[in-house]
């Protein structure tokens, strides 16, 4: 008995042995198949959300969404429960013309009434248009709960009832001839209904064109050919005005200009006059001074210095018939 009491602590702790060697096999299986699954349940529980969404949480088992906090850009570790709706962060297109990959055809709308017309009620109008709106990301969670994920296709119908609603408060004539006005007020109506009913902003917008029945078209043609023919004649008009007033400018020039040129010759004639009679009088009086001087010297009589003089001048004539001692050279014989 004592024998057989001393060999069971061996066997128990033989068989102790056996059973951890066991429990290590199985807790070694366990972790083996339990890693790969937390890993793959922490890989579906993270979520991501791209620079150019925003995104709010979802509950995938109550289908509750969290409306309160909107997520930027970035990895999160929300929950395999969870799912994120996004939305778009950046500015999105809304295209309304016959391009294939535009939102929707041209809006078919009417003007509205020519004051030149009272009994028309505007004309039928085509609109081709392109606008970009933008949701903040305060608004995010206010649009999930007015239209879940259908925002874009109601805000396209904002747009088009808007623009309609412009259309019909502008004449057929402003769609051509204030196009920039009228686009302007399109986009501020397009901005205050998506804002108002949709927290959502129009960031541009732009009038791409503007078609309307194809007799009125032909009408606006002629009626704009009438009026850059008008136009033209207008400017050929003052055209011939300026050279009218450029012929009277240039004869009145030229009668100033003999005006000046007279005056300047006969106050030439005058000055040339005044100054050859001046010459002249200096010079007598110079030569009288001289003859006087003269005579006083010699002591001669003026009787004298005449004939002096006389008798001076003949070596100036060189003419052959120069009579000389003869007072009157016509004078016959036997006269006196």
């Amino acid at each position: 008995g004592g024998g057989g009491g001393g060999d069971d602590p061996l066997q128990f702790i033989g068989n102790l042995l056996g059973q951890v060697r066991c429990d290590t096999q199985t807790l070694v299986t366990i972790f083996a198949v339990a890693l790969p699954l937390l890993l793959y349940i922490i890989g579906i529980s993270i979520a991501t959300v791209e620079p150019t969404e925003w995104a709010l949480r979802e509950n995938l088992i109550t289908g509750k969404v969290n409306v309160n906090y909107t997520y930027e850009g970035g990895l999160y570790l929300i929950g395999f429960w969870n799912n994120f709706l996004k939305f778009p962060r950046q500015q999105v297109m809304i295209e309304l013309s016959s391009n294939p990959r535009g939102s929707a055809d041209p809006l078919q709308c009417r003007t509205g009434r020519d004051d030149m017309e009272e009994t028309t009620g505007g004309q039928p109008l085509s609109l081709s248009i392109h606008f970009m709106y933008k949701i903040d990301r305060e608004n995010v969670g206010k649009v999930y709960k007015r239209f879940g994920l259908k925002y874009h296709r109601r805000f396209m119908d904002f747009a088009m009832q808007a623009i309609s609603d412009v259309a019909q408060k502008h004449t057929p004539y402003q769609f051509w001839g204030q196009r920039e006005k009228v686009g302007l007020a399109m986009k501020a109506e397009v901005n205050d209904w998506l804002s108002r009913y949709g927290d959502a902003r129009v960031t541009t917008f732009q009038l791409t064109r503007i078609g309307f029945h194809p007799k009125f078209e032909r009408m606006i043609v002629d009626i704009q050919l009438q009026v850059q023919l008008y136009v033209t004649n207008e400017y050929r008009q003052q055209l011939v005005n300026v050279i009218k007033e450029i012929d009277v400018m240039e004869s009145e020039a030229h009668a100033k200009i003999l005006a000046i040129n007279a005056w300047a010759w006969g106050n030439s004639s005058v000055i040339q006059a005044n100054a050859t009679n001046t010459g002249f009088n200096i010079t007598q009086a110079a030569k009288a001074r001289y003859y006087r001087d003269f005579a006083d010297s010699l002591g001669i009589s003026s009787k004298q210095l005449v004939k002096f003089i006389k008798t001076m001048s003949i070596g100036e004539h060189q003419s052959k018939d120069l009579v000389m001692g003869m007072d009157y050279p016509f004078q016959t014989k036997g006269k006196k």
